[in-house]
């Protein structure tokens, strides 16, 4: 590694994000410290594919901004901000959309920038606060209750050996007790499914083990009450409606097209859960829908309508299948969710269909692109954010460079050339 920021970026990347539209993520990885390490992220559209690379750290001092930060840093590569399509900040304000000064600023630089939020944080922070007012109800924090219990067992031999003995006593199997970290969103579930698995286990071990450590007396509380497993049940319910959508928004391929497909159909089935039939209000003045016996179809109308199945297939499907050879949708495909009945779910990458689509000619004889413009505008939103799952794994590995151990680190230069390559 270098220990010259400048010299980290080849001149063809460098030229790249010169010349092409990207998306900029950013985040402040500490705020403890004098200066304030801001890791920038870059995704762009590159070899046919939709990449996503560290670039730099912006670093701020004092009151700086996040945005200052960023702005040096594209001074020092000369990338101009009109390039900028979308400014991603994870950042509360931002998220909320309120007090948002970051937001302002970028639009300084750039009017058109479109501010991306994290939906990921947002769904977090938004179960975080509901769970928050359910402990303060029930007196039952279901973070601290998992930590309590993940804490008890780690790093003693002793007191797993008796959780065996008393998994063994109530015919169940001894399974090791999975860490929740409050950082990590998916960790919750896995944690309480893992202490229900163990639910009878557990309650025979703190109601017959002896201890006067206050994390002890909290837990044999927690086992000893007949309602903390019925409060990890409702958990249990309805965390999948919250993990399935985070865990979509994770993905590492673009999906920035199913983001309001999924959210909307998120919301519905949160309300399907959590909303009442008698907290539905009853529509408008219904006396003005006219009944289908008495809806008029014109001639025009009605001749549309009795070619409606032919129109459908024609928009469907604008192309004929030969047209993209098989070779590039075998590439573009993968498959999920792997069914019991062995059906498959097939989905296609569809930055791989637009890439080659992008170097489609007019004909043999015609070199000029066939889709000049609808391709440009594809690469665009394929450029777009859907979650910060990428940005957050670089943020992550800021993190695990520079500890309490390594804090001698140069933030311009030693840690960033590290990050350049391990990334």
């Amino acid at each position: 590694p270098t220990r010259k920021g400048k010299q980290k970026q080849s001149p063809k990347k460098e030229g790249e994000q010169n010349e092409s539209p990207q998306n900029k993520s950013t985040n402040g990885s500490n705020d403890t410290e004098i200066q304030k390490m801001n890791p920038i992220t870059v995704k762009l559209f590159d070899a046919n594919h939709i990449h996503h690379r560290f670039l730099d750290k912006g670093i701020t001092v004092g009151k700086h901004s996040a945005t200052a930060g960023t702005d040096c840093c594209f001074q020092q590569y000369n990338i101009p901000w009109y390039n900028c399509v979308s400014f991603s900040l994870d950042n509360t304000f931002v998220n909320m959309d309120k007090h948002n000064s970051l937001m302002s600023r970028a639009k300084e630089k750039n009017k058109h920038i479109c501010i991306r939020r994290y939906p990921c944080h947002i769904i977090h922070n938004t179960a975080s606060k509901a769970s928050a007012e359910f402990a303060q109800e029930t007196g039952s924090d279901l973070d601290d209750f998992c930590i309590d219990v993940s804490y008890w067992f780690a790093k003693s031999m002793k007191r797993k050996a008796r959780l065996e003995e008393y998994c063994q006593l109530c015919n169940q199997n001894y399974k090791t007790d999975i860490d929740h970290v409050s950082t990590r969103w998916l960790s919750l579930e896995m944690a309480t499914y893992r202490i229900l698995k163990l639910f009878v286990s557990l309650e025979s071990y703190f109601s017959c083990e002896t201890g006067s450590q206050t994390r002890f007396q909290h837990l044999k509380k927690a086992f000893l009450c007949s309602i903390t497993e019925v409060y990890l049940m409702f958990f249990q319910l309805i965390f999948p409606l919250f993990t399935n959508l985070n865990k979509r928004l994770q993905r590492e391929e673009p999906v920035i097209y199913l983001v309001y497909q999924e959210v909307q159909k998120f919301l519905k089935n949160t309300l399907g859960k959590f909303v009442t039939a008698e907290a539905i209000v009853q529509g408008g003045n219904l006396d003005k829908q006219l009944d289908d016996a008495h809806i008029f179809n014109g001639s025009i109308t009605r001749a549309m309508l009795t070619k409606g199945p032919i129109l459908c297939a024609e928009d469907y499907q604008t192309m004929r299948d030969e047209e993209i050879p098989n070779h590039v949708y075998k590439e573009a495909t993968f498959v999920e969710n792997v069914k019991a009945d062995r059906q498959k779910k097939e989905f296609y990458c569809m930055d791989l269909i637009w890439g080659y689509l992008t170097t489609m000619k007019e004909s043999a004889l015609i070199s000029l692109p066939r889709f000049p413009y609808l391709g440009k505008m594809a690469k665009l939103i394929l450029r777009l954010p859907h979650s910060n799952a990428n940005a957050e794994w670089v943020f992550g590995l800021v993190c695990q460079n520079k500890t309490a151990f390594c804090d001698s680190l140069s933030l311009e230069g030693t840690l960033s050339s590290l990050l350049t390559v391990k990334v």
